[in-house]
């Protein structure tokens, strides 16, 4: 401005009287802001000392509360094996140690932040990020128990016919090596059970393929009922928990035997569907002899002596096997 000015002056020309009074005005304008600032600036390093004092007092709280929740994480409640089957209390206390924890974690990065702006060397809360990694640790081990006891209960109780085994056996495998790593980590009593508890499952994975087999039918689970001194009913639904009271699993290689026997035998039944599908949709040729009046004969054998031979080696195969007594 003072040059536009100066640039008038130069060339002899003479701005309104109230632009010149503006203009005097806005020097002083200058000056007063001058004043604020370094009033402003005054007051900052006067003051400097004690907010970086303050806040290193707030940075010593803040650590205390964080050592507070960090004693909560070892609480011997979250390693009480009494507490097993009570993952949704202790899962609401982890949640609020968690809560407590991403609210000092902002705290913390507002302090940061403050740091930086006052050129203070910036704190390392590494106490607060040792309780947050081992908060995340305590929540995936009773998030894992409360999944793992959901499914198990699932599986013990619902009518055994209706579970899908094979995705019952990848879920098992998951859960196992999942249980394992976390033992590994967190190594106290309540990992060690939920590992334990999914070894003991994954043990019995392969007998309860065995009774899930879906060519197992009603004469299969008569033989299997026997095995445990109980009438079985088609109608009536079990569950697994009712064939593991009875100890169905003392007879692992008898069930192993029988669930075989049902799949070679479904094997024989789906080889003589295909033989009489076969026959099904063959057809005979009728020619007419001679042209003689309502005298025909049979056209070419060849196509049926072809699958009647085919089928003479199918059934003779099917008479070798040593399931086709479960056919008869």
């Amino acid at each position: 401005m003072d040059q536009l000015y100066n640039l008038l002056q130069l060339y002899e020309v003479n701005p309104p009287s109230e632009d010149v009074v503006a203009h005097d005005d806005l020097h002083e304008k200058q000056m007063e802001y001058r004043r604020e600032i370094e009033v402003a600036q005054s007051y900052k390093e006067s003051k400097l000392g004690e907010m970086i004092s303050h806040l290193d007092v707030n940075i010593f709280k803040l650590n205390e509360q964080v050592s507070v929740a960090n004693a909560k994480l070892d609480d011997p409640m979250f390693g009480d094996v009494n507490n097993f089957n009570d993952y949704s209390r202790i899962l609401e206390d982890v949640s609020q140690l968690q809560g407590k924890l991403e609210n000092f974690d902002q705290t913390a990065k507002t302090y940061i932040g403050y740091q930086k702006l006052f050129n203070s060397p910036v704190y390392e809360f590494k106490e607060l990020e040792l309780s947050k990694a081992k908060c995340d640790q305590v929540k995936q081990l009773w998030e894992t128990v409360r999944n793992w006891t959901e499914k198990n209960n699932k599986w013990m109780d619902d009518p055994f016919q209706s579970l899908a085994v094979e995705e019952i056996d990848k879920e098992v495998q998951t859960f196992y090596k999942d249980s394992y790593n976390i033992n590994k980590r967190v190594n106290n009593r309540d990992s060690e059970m939920l590992k334990n508890r999914n070894t003991e499952f994954k043990s019995i994975m392969p007998n309860i393929l065995d009774l899930g087999n879906s060519n197992i039918k009603t004469r299969h689970w008569e033989k299997i009922f026997r095995l445990i001194n109980q009438q079985y009913y088609e109608m009536t639904p079990f569950n697994l928990s009712f064939l593991m009271f009875n100890n169905i699993m003392h007879f692992k290689d008898q069930v192993s035997d029988i669930s075989g026997a049902a799949s070679g035998e479904a094997q024989l039944e789906e080889s003589l569907d295909k033989i009489k599908a076969g026959w099904d949709k063959i057809s005979f040729t009728v020619l007419n002899h001679r042209d003689q009046h309502n005298l025909y004969i049979l056209g070419s054998l060849e196509e049926i002596f072809t699958l009647l031979e085919d089928n003479q080696v199918t059934l003779q195969t099917m008479l070798g096997s040593r399931y086709i007594s479960g056919n008869a």
